[in-house]
């Protein structure tokens, strides 16, 4: 089982919050002083806000869809989420016929409870990513969707620039801009995606006591394997890199196609220890 980025579309999906009292990322937002400017910013305890949803791909983005009730925003829960992939998300994806697609989303309640998993696999038989699904989506990895690392962050800082009053501009200025996103740039957001669930020098391969000490090959989204790694990845002593001539041939005699596929979305293989000993004596 495995998504082919190359061939089929896959719509990530996810929600945000979108408060009328705009807040500042304080990751982002920095300022530089010899003194301490001590500027105070207010903003009301509980700021109105608005909850949309929206999926993305290389073929459109689907939203957005505001959660609420009486232009108020509302606790996404099952039977609302259910609601809007049926009366909104389906007919939209329906619409633009692209034959079977695979669908994403995290794993929020909402999204995994029986009843919502049930329609999504009628929906999407053997093309679900996400926790329970046909392939797992990982946790905690707001860094692999383009709705964490792109879309929201590019509609926070866009919406806010005419300094909406209302939720109901705020929710025209979110509509105007997604709207303004071209295909080219999802083109671009998309790359960017694949090359985050498969960056090159990311699918480690745990080789343990080949040459001599603890070591990782190293491959990358195509699954040429090019360097290997000494030391512990990730710690401050792992940038001894050796390139890797011969260990391509002999890496695929011992993992299928299939298996590096699934190896490339989660980033990580473990061989097993009798092919770790025929890798040793090559």
């Amino acid at each position: 089982m495995r998504w082919n980025s190359e061939e089929r579309y896959c719509f990530f999906s996810d929600e945000a919050h979108f408060h009328l009292c705009e807040s500042a990322n304080k990751q982002n937002m920095r300022y530089w002083a010899d003194t301490n400017p001590r500027v105070l910013h207010q903003r009301p305890l509980h700021s109105p806000k608005v909850t949309v949803w929206c999926a993305i791909s290389s073929a459109g983005i689907i939203g957005p869809w505001f959660f609420e009730e009486n232009e108020v925003a509302v606790t996404v829960n099952s039977d609302r989420y259910l609601n809007m992939l049926q009366e909104f998300f389906f007919p939209r994806l329906n619409e633009l016929d692209l034959g079977d697609i695979w669908f994403q989303q995290d794993g929020a309640t909402a999204h995994t409870s029986r009843a919502s998993m049930a329609v999504l696999r009628e929906h999407f038989p053997e093309r679900l990513i996400s926790i329970r699904g046909d392939l797992e989506w990982q946790a905690r990895s707001p860094d692999l969707t383009p709705c964490d690392f792109f879309l929201w962050g590019f509609l926070k800082s866009r919406v806010y620039v005419n300094r909406p009053s209302t939720l109901q501009d705020l929710k025209t200025n979110i509509q105007e801009e997604i709207a303004n996103i071209t295909p080219a740039m999802l083109a671009r957001v998309m790359t960017n995606a694949r090359n985050r669930i498969a960056p090159d020098k990311q699918l480690l391969l745990s080789l343990w006591r080949f040459a001599t000490s603890d070591s990782y090959a190293v491959c990358d989204h195509t699954r040429y394997f090019t360097h290997i790694y000494v030391e512990n990845v990730g710690s401050v002593h792992d940038s001894r890199v050796s390139r890797l001539s011969s260990l391509q041939e002999y890496i695929l005699i011992f993992v299928s196609y299939d298996i590096l596929e699934c190896c490339v979305l989660y980033n990580i293989c473990l061989l097993q220890k009798d092919e770790l000993e025929n890798m040793q004596n090559i």
